[in-house]
């Protein structure tokens, strides 16, 4: 999970895929998360992703994408590997086509291959446990036999919707997506099975000009999966001066909530958001 999701938008939404002004878009994300109480062991995700847009005439879109994402973390090094491709399409509701009055509905799906695994030479378990010497005993025999280091392939299905509408002064667009629909088989013990709970997500966003050089762009992610959820909104200023081009930066402050043990939702974290962008790139 990414904190700027916006950043991430092939990983948020299948049917976001292709939002985006010219014909090929390439992201690479990098998340540090926990070091402090993890120490040497904070989780670290790495992903990429490329997106092809291709015109099909009356202003419509299509676009194939591609996404990698490993997730590791924790004394066990706990991860997670996926690969996926996708295919989503932008159809063309109203407006002029071009320029700041148009409107579009996207629809995508994406399927990929996906393994968790741990480095199970890193735990103990009670197999390994001494009770007369009061000490763990690491080499052989440790493990339990049903034990795998690495979870069985499995297959991911994710599918949403986006709908997007760019006036003069204003633009709002928004998504629905599920994700691990089909429930993969996710456990390491043999013959055994654990699912993969979907996780839905709702996402809402916009963008106000109030003149040609500053905007502000409020969002709001929401994602519920099993008895866990968590909100993450705020917004951000977006300066680009007109003697610059297409050169411009942004600064946003967001929080984020999540549901405690308790069933009550509760302040988690607070995210500084920086962007700059020159043309073509954005960091």
């Amino acid at each position: 999970m990414f904190s700027q999701y916006t950043a991430a938008a092939v990983h948020t939404n299948p049917a976001l895929a292709g939002v985006f002004e010219g014909d090929l878009r390439v992201s690479v994300n990098y998340r540090e998360q926990w070091t402090g109480p993890l120490e040497r062991d904070p989780f670290r995700t790495y992903a990429a992703a490329a997106e092809l847009r291709y015109d099909l005439g009356g202003r419509d879109y299509l676009t194939a994408s591609t996404n990698l994402l490993h997730d590791s973390g924790g004394l066990s090094a706990f991860s997670i590997n996926r690969a996926a491709v996708g295919l989503s399409m932008q159809k063309y509701l109203a407006g002029a086509g071009w320029g700041r009055d148009v409107t579009y509905l996207g629809f995508g799906a994406r399927v990929g291959y996906g393994q968790h695994r741990v480095d199970a030479q890193r735990l103990w378990f009670s197999s390994g446990y001494d009770t007369l010497g009061n000490s763990i005993v690491t080499e052989g025999g440790a493990l339990p036999l049903s034990f795998d280091g690495a979870t069985r392939g499995y297959l991911d299905a994710s599918t949403g919707v986006s709908l997007t509408v760019v006036k003069r002064h204003f633009s709002v667009w928004a998504g629905l997506a599920g994700h691990h629909l089909n429930r993969p088989n996710i456990s390491f013990v043999r013959n055994a099975e654990v699912t993969l709970a979907p996780r839905y997500s709702g996402l809402i966003g916009g963008e106000y000009l109030f003149d040609a050089d500053l905007r502000l762009l409020p969002s709001a992610s929401v994602e519920i999966q099993g008895k866990h959820r968590r909100l993450t909104t705020g917004a951000a200023l977006y300066y680009r001066p007109s003697l610059s081009g297409d050169a411009g930066f942004r600064l946003g402050l967001y929080g984020r909530t999540g549901a405690r043990d308790d069933d009550a939702d509760a302040l988690e974290s607070l995210i500084v958001v920086g962007q700059f962008e020159i043309p073509k790139f954005t960091f």
